[in-house]
């Protein structure tokens, strides 16, 4: 476990990991110290994303794959809301339902802040969100 979130976290510190994989700072420190890449290459190939990467990538997950899986997304937003209020009973508007989901993603940021992946979603929810208002 502590190799696994290593790969994704190289950066991560020994109390970080040992709180995320449930082992002690001890033996996540070990494990670390058995890395042959210094933290300082790790740094160097980390590349912060601009907002505009993000913004593009926003935009070509909505567009590209996502929308051939799953159709326009003003659509499925339609359906997910028709779905929660016959189970629920509410009345919940279209333009609700990515809203919902951006609550998802920033809930999910307490947990990982460094996420790329929540910052990206939470982008193209508010650009469905903007196109379900418009409908």
């Amino acid at each position: 476990k502590v190799w696994k979130y290593l790969i994704k976290n190289p950066l991560a510190s020994s109390k970080q990991i040992a709180k995320a994989v449930g082992c002690t700072t001890h033996y996540a420190a070990s494990l670390k110290k058995k890395t042959g890449t210094p933290k300082e290459v790790f740094e160097k190939e980390q590349k912060l994303a601009t907002r505009i990467e993000l913004l593009t990538e926003a935009a070509s997950l909505t567009s590209g794959d996502r929308q051939k899986d799953y159709g326009n997304p003003v659509d499925n937003m339609r359906h997910i809301a028709q779905i929660f209020n016959a189970i629920t009973g509410h009345n919940i508007k279209t333009s609700e339902v990515p809203v919902f989901h951006m609550a998802t993603k920033l809930a999910r940021m307490q947990t990982s802040p460094n996420k790329r992946d929540h910052y990206i979603d939470i982008m193209a929810y508010a650009g469905i969100t903007y196109e379900c208002e418009k409908e």
